[in-house]
């Protein structure tokens, strides 16, 4: 009867992550149909389309605003008009005029209106037999002016937009059409039948080849033991070696001003450093990041200064805190190694095998680019990844052994309130934390007296690390994120429509090109640059390397969509499954926060850094999980499924990479 009784309470671990799946699921459709701060144009009116003016000709001081004019005539006599209705939808805010007569309200006028619900104007009294003038004033922030009406008249290509100073004007512009993979994929696939046929021929056998891996996988996916090699000490000595030779060399060679807004890190370094204190999120760019990192970049640099100034008039180097900031940069391929090893002791720690750990495991976690590429920056990423994976061991351990008392409590909210302290993505922990205790409480894996005292507890002590910093935020700004491009004037965000959220085909809008991106990883399967080619462009003898390494990443990132869904079914009857509750609502927060940040930015390759450097914990164990459930089914289903796999990427992908690659066009 116990025995029936936990398996009972752990079933419904794994309808809890279910349900979370879901409810983040409408919330995020809610968010994008209603959420004014995602640029997501909604199909609302049976006439009409969304028009957009012109960048160049909308950029004023304030932000972006623009003038969208339509002429029309209105018939003399019996035959005029009765009712003239016109259903108005601006981004963000907007003034409209009727023959020069202001014919809208002071709400309207509101960039804190919510621009996606449409308004109704009657029009009737003001229309004039002969010729009418319809304005419309549309101002904005970040995006450009974006106007959409229907009823007595339609947006459509007819109107016109002039700037504010009456001096330009051209036709208004659509949604920006999918950006070629290479040149002419669009209009030759539309032209040419046999192109058309090709795509939907590999749309129809990568469903085919998909159904066959999984259905090998779930044949061959039974939790039973499996071999590893062993890792003793002379192999540890050997993968310290390995990994100082892959994270240092670059850092010890690249310049410290070099990597994603160095420049912003470097003023926010300088300034704490100097002893002015924390800067506030509208002073400059990356001003808005947690100071955690900042504080101890500082005392290593001001450590560091005087050597560094002596060192720079002697050796003419290219500023007085050059070797202070090299001294910055080393820390992050330190903090790198790190987290490599914690996430290695969390499988360790998960799967308890005298054989010790995969090769395969160790050379995953070592291995993925997004952490190679970001090692030799001077930038937060690393370090606050590095928090996150900490807190969350202890999270791990917290909930798998059940030691929800006052000690391992308070450490739990220290650790959750410094993640979230280096990062805005340590609240992913912070969620993370208060779901599992909702689940246990509902599900009773521990006295309910217990849960709540734990909780409590951490919460009070996750408040009092966090408290004064984000309170402050919400005091100024009325929110408890601010980011930077609520403040930088002449920052340009575009929008999107249904087709680049539900076409895998423009999943890569946004970017320069498929393989550009060098802030990639396994799960984006697009990373090749990185390791082959240092000038981020396709050579003539890289390509086949190249191509590759593009559908070799397909596997791990298929194994870790199985571990994925095993890690949930592991809730019912795996030792693991409080553990698993924990990794899997992480990761699943974390996705749902990064799909939100997509929408928001309408870009796929935006924020994909802190989310996927965050995530490294989760990723190697749904990896170790996956690749488990290969291994068990036999050699012969392993390679099966293997080929399988390599097989449907092949054939949802070659139409657009393969192909474009043989002919010679690059990306």
């Amino acid at each position: 009867m116990p025995k029936l009784l936990v398996r009972e309470k752990s079933a419904s671990l794994g309808i809890f992550l279910v349900l979370l799946i879901l409810l983040l699921s409408v919330v995020l459709s809610l968010q994008t149909a209603a959420n004014p701060e995602i640029g997501f144009l909604p199909p609302s009116f049976s006439s009409g389309h969304w028009m957009l003016a012109p960048i160049e000709l909308s950029r004023v001081d304030e932000g972006l605003a623009a003038m969208f004019r339509k002429d029309f005539v209105v018939p003399d006599g019996a035959g005029g008009i009765s009712s003239a209705l016109v259903m108005v939808t601006a981004a963000r805010s907007y003034e409209l005029r009727l023959n020069g007569q202001v014919r809208s309200g002071p709400s309207e006028r509101g960039l804190g209106r919510n621009w996606k619900v449409p308004q109704e104007f009657d029009l009737t009294d003001g229309l004039l037999p002969g010729p009418n003038r319809l304005e419309i004033l549309v101002w904005n922030t970040v995006r450009p002016p974006a106007l959409r009406v229907s009823g007595l008249v339609n947006s459509d290509a007819t109107w016109r937009v002039w700037s504010l100073s009456q001096t330009q004007q051209a036709t208004p512009q659509g949604m920006p059409p999918p950006r070629d993979w290479f040149p002419g994929q669009w209009s030759e696939r539309a032209a040419d039948p046999y192109r058309r046929l090709l795509q939907r021929s590999a749309r129809v056998a990568a469903y085919a080849v998909l159904a066959m891996a999984i259905f090998f996988y779930i044949t061959g996916a039974r939790p039973t033991g499996w071999k590893l090699a062993g890792t003793s000490r002379f192999r540890k000595w050997i993968l310290a070696v390995l990994l100082i030779a892959l994270y240092f060399p670059m850092a010890v060679i690249r310049d410290p001003g070099e990597g994603w807004d160095a420049d912003g890190h470097i003023d926010y370094l300088r300034y704490v450093a100097s002893g002015r204190g924390v800067l506030m999120p509208d002073e400059g760019w990356e001003r808005f990041q947690p100071p955690i990192y900042y504080w101890i970049a500082a005392a290593l640099y001001r450590a560091v200064l005087p050597c560094s100034a002596v060192a720079a008039g002697r050796w003419q180097l290219a500023s007085s805190d050059f070797l202070s900031l090299k001294a910055v940069q080393l820390l992050t391929p330190l903090f790198m190694i790190v987290q490599i090893v914690l996430v290695l002791k969390i499988i360790r720690y998960l799967f308890p095998r005298p054989e010790g750990l995969a090769p395969s495991t160790v050379a995953f976690v070592a291995l993925l680019p997004m952490q190679i590429y970001f090692s030799p920056f001077i930038s937060n990423e690393v370090f606050s990844s590095l928090a996150i994976t900490a807190a969350l061991f202890l999270l791990i351990f917290i909930v798998r052994e059940k030691r929800f008392r006052i000690g391992p409590s308070v450490a739990l909210g220290s650790a959750v309130g410094l993640a979230c302290l280096s990062k805005y993505s340590g609240f992913l922990l912070a969620l993370t934390a208060c779901f599992a205790y909702a689940v246990f409480f509902v599900a009773q894996v521990e006295r309910r007296t217990r849960l709540i005292v734990s909780f409590l507890t951490a919460s009070l002590v996750f408040i009092a690390f966090t408290g004064p910093y984000y309170l402050r935020n919400v005091k100024k700004y009325g929110e408890l994120l601010p980011v930077n491009v609520e403040f930088q004037k002449g920052f340009t965000i575009e929008y999107f429509d249904l087709p680049f959220v539900l076409d895998p085909s423009r999943a890569g809008l946004g970017a320069v090109d498929k393989f550009v991106s060098r802030a990639s990883s396994f799960i984006d399967g697009n990373y090749s640059s990185m390791w082959i080619d240092s000038g981020h462009y396709s050579k003539r003898w890289t390509r086949p390397f190249e191509v590759a390494i593009y559908y070799l990443a397909i596997f791990p990132t298929v194994l870790i969509g199985a571990g994925f869904l095993r890690a949930i079914a592991s809730c019912r009857d795996s030792e693991n499954g409080r553990a698993y509750l924990a990794i899997a609502a992480i990761f699943i927060f974390a996705v749902f926060s990064y799909l939100f940040f997509i929408l928001r930015f309408g870009s796929f390759e935006i924020v994909k850094a802190f989310y996927v450097l965050s995530q490294v914990g989760p990723l190697a164990v749904f990896f170790e999980l996956g690749q488990e459930g290969v291994k068990v089914g036999g050699w012969q289903k392993s390679a099966v499924f293997s080929v399988a796999v390599e097989l449907l990427y092949t054939a949802i992908t070659s139409y657009y990479l393969l192909v474009p690659f043989l002919i010679g066009k690059g990306l």
